[in-house]
C-alpha cells in the first residue's frame, strides 16, 4: 500500500479545473500589450500555472 504516482495525474487535474471552472475560458480573456508576441499569451500563461502548482 502506499503512494502510487500516477503520469496521468496532472492531465486528469487540469481536466478537472477545465470543467470545474472553465478554465479556458478565462484563460482566452487574457490580454496583453505585446506588439506581435513569439509566444502567445494562453500558452505561456497555462506554463506559468502548471509551474506554480509543480511549484518549479
Amino acid at each position: 500500500m502506499g503512494y502510487q504516482p500516477s503520469k496521468f495525474r496532472l492531465k486528469k487535474f487540469y481536466r478537472y479545473v477545465q470543467r470545474v471552472f472553465s478554465f479556458q475560458k478565462h484563460i482566452k480573456t487574457l490580454n496583453d500589450y505585446r506588439i506581435a508576441p513569439d509566444i502567445p499569451t494562453e500558452p505561456m500563461f497555462e506554463a506559468l500555472f502548471l509551474c506554480l502548482l509543480l511549484r518549479l
